[in-house]
């Protein structure tokens, strides 16, 4: 990639020679790629492997919110892709990245601990905004190292 576009946030402007312009035509596309490869393939693996309830992960360009039927699987899963992330020099949005409750039994359990309700939509799960892609290469192997 040959000359970044800058990246418009909180009104201003910061440019920057990394990545694709925000906003550009390849930028989707290639931020499709790249998180196919650094966070798609690495999420269904984990799955498989690592969760011990339900799962289910929507992902739409880089925006992501992954629900699990367990909080504590949900914990370790966020630790763990803010540290998978990391290695593609990708970090997730503090005010965006959150766990909210959801599920049946959501509101109830809310009401016990003293909770106010949340609303009409509750979503236990992880709700990502990357921010930023960076110019570095694909894996060669999807695999962890």
């Amino acid at each position: 990639m040959a000359e970044g576009g800058g990246v418009l946030e909180d009104s201003v402007v910061a440019a920057d020679d990394r990545g694709t312009g925000q906003g550009s035509v390849i930028s989707p596309l290639l931020g499709n790629i790249y998180l196919h490869y650094a966070l798609d393939l690495w999420a269904k693996r984990r799955r498989q492997r690592e969760v011990s309830g339900g799962m289910i992960i929507v992902r739409y360009a880089d925006d992501v919110v992954v629900g699990f039927e367990r909080e504590d699987d949900a914990r370790r899963f966020l630790d763990a892709m803010r540290a998978r992330l990391e290695e593609f020099e990708l970090t997730l949005h503090p005010a965006k990245t959150r766990l909210i409750e959801f599920g049946r039994h959501a509101a109830a359990q809310r009401k016990q601990r003293g909770l106010r309700k949340a609303g009409n939509l509750c979503v236990h799960g992880v709700h990502v905004y990357l921010r930023q892609i960076t110019p570095r290469a694909l894996p060669a192997s999807t695999e962890d190292p």
